[in-house]
């Protein structure tokens, strides 16, 4: 899938998923969404970088 990335157009969008697990602490669930997407945005970003 990252090989595909590799001659993307530069305007396409990516989306990217996780699925938190089930909370019915709100506060703590979001903190958590803001770690994971940090941490996946991060990631992404190592393997793909932008041109």
């Amino acid at each position: 899938m990252l090989s595909a990335l590799v001659d993307r157009d530069p305007d396409m969008s990516v989306i990217l998923e996780h699925w938190l697990p089930h909370s019915d602490n709100l506060q703590a669930t979001r903190a958590q969404e803001h770690d994971w997407l940090n941490r996946t945005v991060a990631a992404a970003r190592r393997l793909v970088p932008l041109t």
